[in-house]
């Protein structure tokens, strides 16, 4: 298992929702 691509997988989406939210 590699955190790193876990990481990104949710951080991903998560930076674009707060982008919109914004």
């Amino acid at each position: 298992s590699t955190p790193l691509l876990v990481l990104s997988c949710w951080l991903l989406p998560l930076m674009i929702l707060a982008s919109q939210n914004h």
